[in-house]
């Protein structure tokens, strides 16, 4: 604020007053006086230099330890951890799917897993959400394998696939790069977990567009050895379903979050999810994988 910003009347004199200095106008009616200050000062200003110098030759060096961090002691775990990468599907809305409420939240219910939603709305392979939050960033992988998931489920929206007719081929290279390059390194940080890929979801009926972009989620997820569900294949929210889809015409209702918790149970259970193990022991990335 402009006001914020001017200084209180008499702060620049007070301020020369603290260290010392008399105003401009003093100094130059006391011209005498000034070069006999001038001069004690620059004594003392010596003999704390050499005092200061003394000091310092007697303290003891400063153990390079001291500014490291201590590592966090691995705290032990007995429940199984589910990670749910997603985007505002996973983590609600105003439509719906806020806290219990949410599909993910069901799904981990169902099994007795501890599930932990890792999302961040508008994010998805390539869109970043507006703060780079793409699934495969740094920043989201770090989050990721600090929480030692035992289990991953990645779910995007339709984020990705907001873009014009003319540049949907290059759209699906994109995918196909950046879709690579989360499960390369998902793979290398968590390598125990079970990772399960939700392809693109369709806010309705499924179409050309849809049906290209989960072939390539396919195609990649397969490279990896990762388990993918097709939401084209499984049609959710076309014709009366419709209805499970907020005004916003895009994210689910409470009741459409729990209609995609059990279609997306259905699928999990036919990858024998019920029997998934905890591979992980501890807490912390103290952990050797």
């Amino acid at each position: 604020m402009a006001k914020s910003a001017c200084r209180t009347p008499g702060y620049t004199n007070k301020m020369s007053k603290r260290w010392g200095f008399e105003n401009e106008r003093a100094v130059h009616s006391r011209s005498g006086k000034s070069k006999a200050i001038i001069l004690s000062v620059g004594a003392v200003v010596t003999v704390g230099l050499m005092l200061a110098a003394v000091a310092s030759s007697h303290r003891e060096p400063v153990s390079q330890a001291s500014n490291q961090m201590p590592e966090r002691e691995p705290r032990l775990r007995t429940s199984i951890i589910a990670g749910f990468i997603g985007d505002s599907w996973t983590g609600g809305s105003e439509m719906g799917g806020n806290a219990k409420n949410n599909w993910s939240f069901l799904v981990a219910e169902h099994y007795g897993w501890a599930g932990v939603p890792l999302a961040a709305g508008g994010a998805g392979y390539v869109a970043g959400g507006g703060q780079d939050l793409q699934f495969g960033s740094n920043v989201r992988i770090f989050d990721i394998a600090s929480r030692r998931p035992d289990i991953l489920l990645i779910t995007n929206g339709v984020n990705d696939l907001d873009v014009l007719p003319e540049s949907q081929e290059y759209r699906l290279d994109e995918i196909r790069v950046e879709a690579d390059r989360a499960f390369q390194l998902l793979s290398a940080e968590v390598p125990r977990s079970k990772i399960v890929v939700i392809g693109y979801i369709p806010p309705g009926g499924s179409n050309a567009w849809y049906v290209s972009a989960n072939s390539v989620l396919s195609e990649v997820s397969d490279a990896h050895g990762i388990m993918f569900i097709d939401p084209t294949s499984l049609d959710l929210f076309s014709g009366e379903n419709q209805r499970l889809i907020g005004t916003d015409k895009f994210h689910l209702t409470d009741e459409g979050h729990s209609y995609f918790a059990d279609q997306m149970i259905l699928q999990l259970n036919a990858f024998g999810a019920s029997g998934w193990p905890q591979v992980y022991a501890n807490w912390t990335i103290a952990e050797n994988p």
